[in-house]
C-alpha cells in the first residue's frame, strides 16, 4: 500500500469516530435535575375548626293570609312582589253559596216565625183530643193482637211437645232393640275370638309335635346308619379273624380279631337298643300328632259355626243402626222446631207487652200533648220563641260568613306568594300556621323538595318557607336570615354567637359577616341522615338578596390563636404514636415523634416535640408521566 491509499483510509476511519461520538453524546439522556424538598417551617398561628353548613335565606317576619270560607277565586288584586298596606283588599271569592245560605236561614227563620204565629194566634185542642182518640183506639187493637198471638204460640208448643215424645219413645224402643242384637253380636264375636285363639294354639302344638316326629325320624335314621356301619365292621373284623386263627389259631393276630369281633358285637347291640328307643319315640310323636290334627278339625268346626251365627247377627245389628239413626234425626228435628216456637213464644211474650207499652206511650202523648194545648200554651209558647231566635243568630252567622268571601291584608308586607288564580278554588285554611326557625320567628325552609347535597353534606332547600297552604303571603323582604340544616357531628359544636362567613351561590365572590343565633333541640332525618335546623343573623345586608336563595355557611367552632403549629399534612401517624421529618439546615432529615393538641381544617397545635422555626418535610406530589417529560422537553 502506497502512501496516498494510506492517508485516506485513516481520514475516513477518523470522521466515522467523529460521527459516532456526536451521535453517543446526542443519544445520551440529560442528567435530571436535582429533586426540591417541599417543607413548611414550625411557627406560631392560629388553629381554626370549621363547621360547613348550606341553608336558605329567609324574612325575619312572614304572616300569612288564607280565607275562611271555601269558594272559587272571583278576583285576584295582588301579585307576587307587590306592597300593601293593613286592611287593603287581597282577593274575592264567589259569594254566591255563601249568599244562598243566608237566604235558607232566612227562609227557615221566617217558617219558624210562621209556627210561632200560628201557635200564638191558632187554636189546636182540638186536634190534639182527636189524637188521643186515635191511639186509645190503637192501644186496644195491640192489646187483642198480642193476646191471640201468646195463646197461638202455647199451642204451637203443646203440639210439638207431644211429637217429641212420641218420637222419644220410638227411640227408647229402637235403641233396646239395637242394644240386644247388638249383644248378640257381641257374644258371637267373642266365642269366635275365643275359638280362633284355640284354633291358633291347636295348630301350634301340631306344627311343634310334626317338628319333634321329624326330628325323631331323622334320628331314627341316623342311628339305623350307624348300626349298618357297625355290622359292617363286625362282618369285616370275623372274615379277618377266621383267616388269622386258620393261620395261626395261637397267634396274636387271632386274639386281636377276637377282641375287635366282641367290641363290634357290643356296639351293633348297643345299636339296636338305641334304634329301639328312636321306634319308641316315633310311635309316641305319631300319636300326638293323629290327637292335635283332630282337636285342630274340631276347631275349625266350631269357627264355622260361628261365622254363621255372625252372618246372620250383623246385618241384624246394621238394620237396626239405620232405625236408630232415622229416629234421632226426628228427635232432632223435633226438638229444633220445638225450640224455634218456643223462642218465637218468649219473643211474642216479650214484644207483645214492648208493643201494648209502645201504644200506651202514645196514648199518654196524646193526652200530655192536650195537656199541653190546655194547659201548658205558655210553655209552647216560650220554646217557639228559643227556636225563632236560634235561627236569628243562624241568620247573623250566614251574614258574617258572607263578608269573608273578602281577604285583605292583616298588616303591612310585601306578598311572597300567591297560591290561586281566577276560577280556582280555594279551601277554609284561615288556620294555618308557619313553623319557626331556632331562636327566632322567621319561617323554617321546607326540606321536601331537597335535592343532591352539597360539599357540606346538608340537603339544600327548596327554596320557600313551609306555606303553600296560605293563600297569600306577606313577608319583610329588607331583613333575611339564613336557616341551614347541620349534620349531628356539627350541631354538637355549634353554639350561639359563634362567628360565621356566609357565601351566596347567586352572588359569586360576595361573603357576609353572621353570627350563630340558635341550633334547633330536635332533629330531622334526610336521606337517613340526622340533620339539625340552624338559624344564622347576617350582620351585613346587601340589597340583591332575595329570601329563597341558597346560602352556604363557615361557622369557626373552635379557635385557638398564637400557639405553635405546622400543616396537618406534614404529620405521620404509626402505631398509637405521631411522627414529623425534621429537615436540618444541611437538609438531612430525621424522623421525630411530637404531641398534638388541637386539631384544625388545614393545622394542628404543636404541645411538644418542636421548636419555632424548624422545618417540616410536606408529601411530596407524583412525579410527572414519561410522556409530560417528553412533551416539556419538545
Amino acid at each position: 500500500m502506497n502512501r496516498g491509499r494510506l492517508g485516506t483510509v485513516v481520514v475516513v476511519v477518523a470522521s466515522v469516530a467523529l460521527v459516532l461520538l456526536v451521535t453517543a453524546d446526542l443519544l445520551r439522556p440529560s442528567p435530571a435535575p436535582p429533586t426540591r424538598v417541599a417543607t413548611a417551617l414550625v411557627r406560631k398561628g392560629t388553629v381554626r375548626v370549621v363547621a360547613r353548613a348550606a341553608g336558605t335565606l329567609v324574612p325575619v317576619n312572614q304572616q300569612n293570609a288564607s280565607f275562611r270560607q271555601a269558594g272559587q277565586l272571583v278576583e285576584v288584586d295582588v301579585r307576587v312582589g307587590d306592597h300593601v298596606q293593613a286592611g287593603q283588599v287581597l282577593a274575592r271569592i264567589d259569594p254566591g253559596p255563601l249568599q244562598d245560605a243566608l237566604r235558607q236561614a232566612q227562609a227557615r227563620l221566617q217558617q219558624d216565625q210562621s209556627t210561632l204565629d200560628n201557635t200564638v194566634n191558632g187554636n189546636a185542642v182540638q186536634t190534639a183530643r182527636h189524637n188521643l182518640d186515635a191511639a186509645q183506639t190503637q192501644l186496644q187493637h195491640t192489646v187483642a193482637e198480642t193476646t191471640l198471638a201468646v195463646q197461638e204460640d202455647a199451642a204451637t208448643v203443646l203440639q210439638d211437645q207431644r211429637f217429641l215424645a212420641n218420637d222419644q219413645t220410638t227411640l227408647r224402643r229402637d235403641q233396646a232393640v239395637l242394644a240386644r242384637d247388638q249383644s248378640n253380636l257381641n257374644r258371637d264375636q267373642a266365642h269366635m275370638a275365643s275359638d280362633l285363639n284355640a284354633l291358633q294354639q291347636d295348630q301350634a302344638r301340631l306344627a311343634s309335635a310334626n317338628a319333634q316326629l321329624a326330628g325323631d325320624q331323622g334320628q331314627l335314621a341316623r342311628d339305623q346308619g350307624q348300626q349298618q356301619k357297625d355290622q359292617g365292621q363286625l362282618q369285616h373284623d370275623q372274615q379277618a379273624q377266621q383267616h388269622d386263627c386258620a393261620v395261626a389259631p395261637s397267634g396274636p393276630a387271632c386274639a386281636a380279631d377276637r377282641q375287635h369281633v366282641s367290641q363290634d358285637n357290643a356296639r351293633v347291640n348297643q345299636d339296636q337298643n338305641q334304634i329301639n328307643q328312636d321306634q319308641d319315640r316315633v310311635s309316641q310323636d305319631q300319636r300326638e300328632v293323629a290327637l292335635v290334627q283332630g282337636q285342630v278339625s274340631q276347631d275349625n268346626a266350631r269357627l264355622q259355626a260361628d261365622q254363621a251365627s255372625l252372618s246372620v247377627d250383623t246385618p241384624r245389628v246394621v238394620q237396626d243402626q239405620t232405625l236408630v239413626a232415622q229416629d234421632v234425626q226426628k228427635v232432632q228435628q223435633d226438638q229444633g222446631k220445638l225450640l224455634s216456637d218456643q223462642e218465637k213464644a218468649s219473643a211474642d211474650q216479650v214484644g207483645g207487652p214492648k208493643e201494648v207499652a209502645a201504644a200506651q206511650a202514645q196514648v199518654t202523648a196524646a193526652r200530655d200533648a192536650l195537656t199541653q194545648q190546655t194547659t201548658n200554651r205558655a210553655t209552647t209558647i216560650a220554646g217557639e220563641q228559643a227556636v225563632v231566635a236560634g235561627d236569628d243568630a243562624a241568620v247573623n252567622n250566614a251574614g258574617q260568613n258572607l263578608s269573608e268571601t273578602e281577604l285583605t291584608a292583616p298588616s303591612d308586607g310585601t306578598v311572597a306568594s300567591v297560591n290561586g288564580a281566577v276560577g280556582e278554588s280555594v279551601s277554609a285554611n284561615g288556620g294555618v300556621t308557619t313553623p319557626q326557625a331556632p331562636g327566632s320567628v322567621a319561617p323554617q325552609p321546607n326540606p321536601s323538595g331537597a335535592g343532591t347535597a352539597p360539599a357540606g353534606g346538608i340537603p339544600p332547600a327548596s327554596g320557600g318557607p313551609a306555606t303553600a297552604s296560605a293563600f297569600v303571603v306577606l313577608s319583610d323582604v329588607q331583613s333575611l336570615q339564613v336557616v341551614a340544616m347541620i349534620g349531628e357531628h356539627d350541631a354538637a359544636r355549634m353554639e350561639p354567637s359563634q362567628s360565621a362567613t356566609v357565601s351566596v351561590d347567586a352572588l359569586p365572590g360576595v361573603r357576609l359577616p353572621a353570627a350563630v343565633l340558635a341550633v334547633g333541640p330536635n332533629g330531622t332525618v334526610l336521606q337517613n341522615v340526622t340533620n339539625y335546623l340552624a338559624t344564622l343573623v347576617l350582620q351585613q345586608g346587601d340589597h340583591r338578596l332575595k329570601a329563597g336563595m341558597t346560602a352556604s355557611a363557615q361557622v369557626v367552632v373552635t379557635e385557638l390563636h398564637d400557639v405553635l403549629q405546622i400543616p396537618n399534612a406534614a404529620i405521620e401517624h404509626l402505631g398509637g404514636a405521631t411522627y414529623v421529618t425534621v429537615v436540618g439546615s444541611d437538609g438531612t432529615e430525621r424522623r421525630t415523634a411530637i404531641q398534638t393538641g388541637q386539631a384544625g381544617d388545614t393545622t394542628t397545635e404543636i404541645t411538644a416535640g418542636l421548636r419555632a422555626g424548624d422545618r417540616v418535610l410536606l408529601p411530596q406530589p407524583p412525579p410527572p408521566a414519561q410522556g409530560d417529560l417528553a412533551y416539556a422537553g419538545a
